[in-house]
């Protein structure tokens, strides 16, 4: 089980389960045929996991009631092939299938990301 660090030293840290703070939905996977390069009235970013290193393939697609969105300050997290397990954050948007999304936002589990990055990079230093 994961730790939460709310910030005071050793005593603060909670043991919570991440699907006791946050739920995982995986994204939709639009037809490329819908994918259009400029931003136009009803459509919306598409976010795919190399938008979150640069914008140099920006994509729109219609807006759907299938889409999976997510908000600036969500934090996604890759799921397939290279990307598994990369934490995604800072853009909103519908995501595509290679993300999962936490949908609640609550605020422990930026928390919870924040300290368990520090805690590998710890241990690879």
């Amino acid at each position: 089980m994961p730790a939460v660090n709310k910030g005071a030293g050793e005593a603060a840290w909670v043991t919570k389960n991440l699907g006791d703070i946050c739920d995982f939905e995986g994204g939709s996977q639009p037809p490329k045929s819908q994918f259009i390069h400029e931003k136009k009235p009803g459509y919306i970013r598409c976010l795919q996991i190399r938008d979150f290193a640069n914008d140099k393939n920006v994509t729109f697609i219609p807006e759907s009631k299938k889409n999976r969105r997510c908000e600036q300050n969500d934090i996604l997290i890759g799921r397939y092939g290279a990307s598994v397990g990369k934490i995604l954050t800072g853009k909103a948007g519908a995501y595509i299938a290679d993300a999962w999304a936490d949908l609640g936002r609550p605020e422990e589990v930026g928390y919870m990301f924040a300290g368990f990055q520090k805690y590998l990079y710890q241990q690879w230093a």
